[in-house]
Parts: C-alpha cells; structure tokens; sequence
C-alpha cells in the first residue's frame, strides 16, 4: 500500500458512510448485512466505528455509489472527496 492510498483508507469515514447508506436504503443493520452479504457484526462494528472498511470494500462500494448517480452524488462528494481531489490533482 502507498502512502496515497493509505491517507486516502484513513481520511474515509467509514462509520458515518455505512450508516448513511444503510439509512437511505431503509435497512436494518440485519437486512443491510445480507444485501452485502456479510454477519450483523461486520455492519454494527463498522457503524460504531470499532473496524476500518478494507481498501477492498471502499473501493465496491465507491464503484457502487457512482453506478448511483444522483443518490450517491453527495456521499462520494463528502466520503472520497480527497481520492476526487488527488486524482484531479494527479492528472495535470
């Protein structure tokens, strides 16, 4: 893992991003967990903040998000604005 990409895992909000979608969804913390095809406990320690999503997993559900379009806009915008900033940063 680079440094990019490991400030990029840290600055990521995982708690507040799992609950986020979960809430917009209108899933239970159970119901969440089989759509991503995890236990309950993977979801809850996430949303208590108590684990790190894997690179892996930001990685899904970034691709998801934007698959989204306008339901996922803004939770790509605040959760993986520095990965946003850093590429545009990158490309020029």
């Amino acid at each position: 893992m680079t440094v990019k990409e490991k400030e990029k895992t840290e600055k990521v909000d995982a708690s507040g991003l799992v609950k986020e979608m979960r809430s917009r969804l209108g899933l239970s913390q159970e119901a969440f967990a089989v759509k991503l095809g995890v236990n309950f406990t993977t979801v809850n320690r996430r949303e208590r903040g108590h684990r790190q999503l894997s690179r892996l997993a930001l990685k899904q559900i970034e691709r998801w998000l934007q698959e989204q379009g306008d339901f996922g806009a803004d939770l790509l915008k605040r959760h993986f604005l520095l990965k946003i900033e850093t590429k545009s940063y990158e490309s020029n």
